[in-house]
């Protein structure tokens, strides 16, 4: 046990991020341009790569691999500098339906979960995800998106059974959100990684990661890299190189030529807010494009009752919902409670008991 300074730490040698979004957006093409990869492919989602140029190294996982299983499975991943695995939800349905939940502990009479069978396929999946992060490699985990809507506003989450989703920015260093968008009537792909409370799962652990990184079809894990200030990589010894300090991010103790801390201007942060919210409507397509084009119309002029006028508008939509859901809370029948009440709640939390140990195992 030894005391460090934190601005002699370095940082990690792997980049763990989760990417999720709509089908067909190009999440698995993305994990096929990471260096020296290899996909852990869950609902054969590969097939079509080879016929498309990639001549990547693919395990096709048609059941969530048993004990005996982990350890071949670890070694044959063992030689690679980045590990994908692809998608999560599917990936999870795999272990749900697997003979790692089976018995009266965790299966009912008629085949479904107790809630102990849904307590340990959560605690499953959260150590694997665990195993792959302290494997020292790049991890690539691909989601699709689960699209909530309440009111006028939609929200989009990491989809996977479970609370799963809760923990794993807890766990990954990047979650970022890939969608599409027209650019000079081209579709173009892109990594949306807003501030973490905006309608997107989001995270930026590095404090690298722009706002919006435009990837390319055969190079887009690069494009990520360069974005972020470390450029395309030749990674010997299965090792990302460590990225040298910027003057935002990563800074250690600075020389004796120290300069004042500037003053934030009131209207840049409101501009800047309003980037964000722009950005996060247009990738996510959360407003018409009458509106869309308006705000953007006008948010070039920057004047302040503009940017007055679009921030009322949010407060007064979001304050209308919150009118609405108290008012479908007050008007619910006890009756109706009661059966919402006595519903299996699969998703619960539990306590689960210590397992017995097993041979083999991996994670």
């Amino acid at each position: 046990m030894t005391i460090e300074k934190t601005s002699q730490i370095k940082a990690g040698d792997n980049l763990v991020m989760v990417i999720y979004g709509k089908g067909g957006v190009g999440k698995t093409t993305f994990t096929a341009t990471a260096p020296n990869v290899i996909l852990l492919d869950f609902e054969n989602g590969t097939k079509y790569l080879g016929a498309r140029g990639f001549n990547v190294d693919v395990i096709r996982l048609k059941s969530w691999p048993a004990n005996a299983e982990k350890q071949k499975l670890a070694a044959l991943v063992a030689p690679y500098h980045t590990i994908a695995l692809d998608p999560l939800g599917e990936a999870m349905e795999k272990l749900l339906n697997s003979s790692a939940l089976n018995g009266r502990k965790f299966r009912q009479a008629d085949g479904s979960l107790t809630m102990a069978g849904w307590g340990e396929a959560k605690a499953q999946m959260r150590s694997f995800i665990k195993w792959l992060r302290d494997s020292g490699k790049n991890v690539i985990i691909v989601a699709h998106v689960s699209e909530e809507k309440d009111g006028e506003m939609i929200t989009n989450r990491i989809q996977v059974a479970t609370k799963l989703r809760e923990e794993i920015p807890n766990i990954v260093d990047v979650i970022s959100y890939m969608g599409v968008k027209m650019v000079d009537d081209k579709p173009v792909r892109i990594l949306y990684t807003p501030r973490q409370g905006d309608q997107f799962d989001s995270k930026d652990r590095t404090g690298r990661v722009p706002l919006t990184v435009q990837v390319s079809e055969h190079d887009g894990f690069n494009d990520l890299l360069k974005a972020m200030g470390i450029g395309q990589q030749n990674i010997p010894e299965n090792k990302m190189p460590v990225p040298e300090a910027t003057p935002t991010t990563f800074q250690g103790p600075q020389d004796e030529k120290q300069t004042e801390p500037t003053q934030k201007d009131p209207d840049e942060e409101a501009r800047t807010q309003l980037k964000y919210q722009l950005d996060g409507a247009i990738v996510g397509e959360l407003v018409t494009k009458a509106e869309r084009d308006e705000v953007l119309a006008n948010s070039k002029k920057y004047k302040g009752q503009v940017l007055e006028a679009y921030i009322q508008r949010i407060s007064d939509e979001l304050f209308n919902l919150q009118q609405k859901a108290e008012s479908a809370n007050s008007t619910v029948a006890p009756e109706r409670q009661k059966e919402k009440e006595d519903q299996p709640q699969e998703e619960e939390e539990y306590a689960p008991e210590e397992p017995e140990p097993e041979e083999l195992e991996i994670w």
